[in-house]
């Protein structure tokens, strides 16, 4: 039985050590046997990424089983990525129920650009998810954009990275942003660019670091924003 399980990243800074090729040939694996997603979520001035992994009963318990699709991601990040670390949040803690009033769907083509966790920076509440997985012969990609009233048209931050979107009606956001552990989305659009993975950002940094993958035309697809302690 395949049990989603919610992993925080700790500790992730974009001055983070970061063995790229070892990191994109192993998501490229990862992504063509079992999905994951990525996510930030904002608010205010503080940020925390997290991953969506399937994986076993025993991930909670840090006691996987062999094979494990989880594990062996971890394993890969945490030998890849210096200063970082993944950690299980177990159930029914997971994100914040926040409250966005706005959402969209986006996929990418050919011309589309990666997304970051600055993307976020315009809205007080925000949360950006981009999920990977593996259609037929290819790794496809898919996004969603949740924000508060304030700020720009999410739309608008979307198509300015040259994605395709769809506004998302009121009871979706609803209970999109209800989900403590978000689903993976409905579909996908084959991916052009290298993978990535999104980490926290400062208030005025640059572009956050992207972990990047193999192309996918090659391929066959500190403290957690949780409900029991983010600002209320």
């Amino acid at each position: 039985m395949i049990h989603r399980t919610l992993w925080r990243i700790d500790g992730a800074a974009e001055s983070s050590a970061v063995d790229h090729e070892r990191l994109a040939a192993g998501m490229r694996l990862h992504v063509i046997h079992s999905p994951l997603t990525t996510l930030t979520m904002q608010i205010d001035a503080q940020q925390r990424s997290y991953l969506v992994l399937d994986g076993c009963v025993g991930c909670l318990r840090d006691q996987c089983r062999v094979g494990c699709p989880a594990a062996l991601f971890r394993r890969l990040f945490q030998s890849c990525v210096t200063g970082a670390t993944l950690t299980a949040v177990p159930p029914p803690q997971g994100l914040a129920c926040r409250p966005y009033t706005r959402g969209s769907f986006a996929w990418p083509d050919t011309h589309t650009q990666p997304l970051d966790s600055t993307l976020l920076r315009p809205w007080a509440d925000a949360r950006i998810m981009v999920h990977w997985r593996r259609y037929g012969a290819h790794i496809c990609g898919s996004a969603l954009l949740l924000v508060s009233a304030d700020g720009p048209d999410p739309m608008s931050a979307l198509r300015e990275c040259n994605w395709h979107v769809l506004a998302l009606p009121s009871r979706m956001v609803t209970r999109w942003h209800q989900a403590a552990t978000p689903s993976g989305l409905p579909f996908g659009v084959p991916w052009q660019q290298p993978l990535f993975l999104m980490v926290p950002t400062c208030p005025d940094s640059e572009p956050s670091l992207q972990i990047a993958s193999s192309r996918a035309n090659q391929s066959p697809d500190g403290a957690p924003v949780s409900q029991e302690d983010m600002p209320q």
